[in-house]
């Protein structure tokens, strides 16, 4: 444990950046408790440790608690490594599976009861796109009405450094956003407003017209706002559980 500490503090056998004091000591505390079990278990060599052996802890542990000890043992044993302590990084090789939650959407009635409460077409469509699909609130603010394709029935999620997201509407939502774009528009008569029992009715074949952003901040929709924040909050809890793989 003192190696480590030397090494991450920058002061091992070869230079190297010293961490910050916090950090240091966020390692040793989320790795301390691991160590001494192993010790307890007779394993009092870091030479005896084995791939399985981190494995084995690991996999007791789930989400941050997790990935936090997964760092600090990769760091650690790197370290004794470069200090010639051990010959081999047994956590070099070990990935991580955190179980992540996945909000599934609401039920119809609730959708309904939620989108009963609003008149604006766009925080109707907001609130569908956040009960329905778990969009986040914040990721609503960045649409434009550009990345609505109504004749595909798709909507584009942008995505900074990484390959743009589709989304597959149904009818239902597809129908939302046809009342939200007639009516920001202006263009022809009003899209009916559809409810969660109105009958299926097949996509425009009308192409989304270029546009400014389509969605602007909550500050100028609060109360559809407070209400995608609840549908988000009520869909995250009631998840399933998919393994994310890391590290």
């Amino acid at each position: 444990m003192h190696t480590f500490i030397d090494v991450l503090l920058g002061q091992g056998s070869t230079s190297s950046r010293a961490r910050s004091p916090k950090t240091v000591e966020n390692y040793v505390g989320a790795i301390l408790g691991t160590l001494e079990a192993w010790i307890a278990d007779g394993l009092t060599d870091p030479r005896e440790i084995t791939r399985k052996h981190i494995e084995d802890v690991l996999d007791q542990l789930r989400g941050d608690q997790a990935r936090r000890l997964h760092t600090a043992l990769r760091s650690f044993f790197r370290a004794l490594k470069r200090e010639r302590l051990v010959f081999r990084d047994p956590a070099r090789s070990v990935s991580l599976t955190s179980s992540r939650s996945v909000p599934t959407a609401l039920p119809s009635d609730r959708i309904a009861g939620l989108l009963d409460r609003l008149d604006d077409p766009r925080d109707r469509l907001m609130v569908a796109l956040v009960a329905i699909y778990a969009l986040l609130p914040g990721q609503l603010a960045h649409l434009r009405r550009t990345d609505l394709d109504r004749s595909k029935g798709q909507l584009r999620l942008r995505r900074a450094g990484r390959i743009d997201h589709v989304i597959y509407l149904d009818a239902f939502t597809l129908r939302l956003a046809t009342a939200w774009e007639h009516h920001a528009t202006g263009a022809g008569p009003k899209a009916p407003t559809p409810t969660s029992s109105s009958p299926a009715t097949p996509p425009s074949t009308t192409a989304a017209r270029p546009s400014a952003p389509a969605w602007s901040s909550c500050s100028s929709s609060e109360s559809a706002c407070q209400l995608a924040a609840c549908a988000w909050t009520a869909s995250s809890t009631r998840h399933a559980t998919a393994p994310t793989p890391s590290g």
